[in-house]
């Protein structure tokens, strides 16, 4: 719904986690780079295409993305915001 996506936009979208990710995975024009995704995912033992090729590319960043806030230590990502 709209407000869910205000309310993900206001307390999610700029966390220091996906400020981290979005600068390895997205082009200068903010386009999603699926390879550059998949090498995130599996420096941090997260599936890729293998595992998520079926979704469509922003249920690909979402779900890999949720995958991989749970793994990465806070340490790499708090020290880039």
């Amino acid at each position: 719904t709209r407000e869910q996506r205000d309310a993900w936009l206001e307390k999610t979208a700029n966390t220091p986690f996906n400020k981290w990710l979005n600068g390895q995975v997205r082009d200068e024009a903010g386009k999603l780079n699926l390879e550059a995704l998949y090498t995130v995912a599996k420096r941090y033992g997260v599936g890729g295409a293998e595992a998520y090729g079926h979704l469509n590319p922003g249920q690909q960043r979402m779900t890999i993305g949720i995958k991989l806030r749970a793994k990465v230590p806070a340490s790499e990502y708090e020290e880039s915001a």
